[in-house]
């Protein structure tokens, strides 16, 4: 089975090969003390989260060197998602890395 390819289209949403039938997710990121908002074009939630943390991995001047014990993508996909009350589409989940806190919340967006 081929490696799904994850880039970023003209418009700087992240997608897959095959978005035809995706939703698009975005990502607003409170970690190290700044905000950082990204979108993902996923099947479903858990997809568009793991999406979203390969490349909020690839940032460059983030530092998640006091991740490694556990590792990013680890504390990432170990962390419940939660659905907020009374909004529709909207979601939220935290991180633990190297002693910093994240707050990421998700919003399933209207294309």
């Amino acid at each position: 089975m081929a490696e799904e390819q994850n880039v970023e289209n003209k418009e700087g949403v992240h997608t897959t090969e095959d978005d035809k039938n995706t939703d698009l997710y975005t990502f607003f990121c409170e970690f190290q003390g700044g905000t950082y908002i990204s979108q993902v074009k996923s099947n479903d939630l858990i997809d568009a989260k793991k999406t979203w943390a390969i490349n909020f991995e690839r940032i460059e001047f983030i530092n998640l060197e006091g991740c490694l014990q556990k590792g990013f993508m680890e504390e990432v996909e170990d962390q419940e998602i939660t659905c907020l009350a009374d909004v529709k589409n909207v979601w939220c989940f935290t991180i633990l890395c190297g002693g910093n806190f994240g707050l990421i919340n998700i919003v399933k967006t209207s294309q």
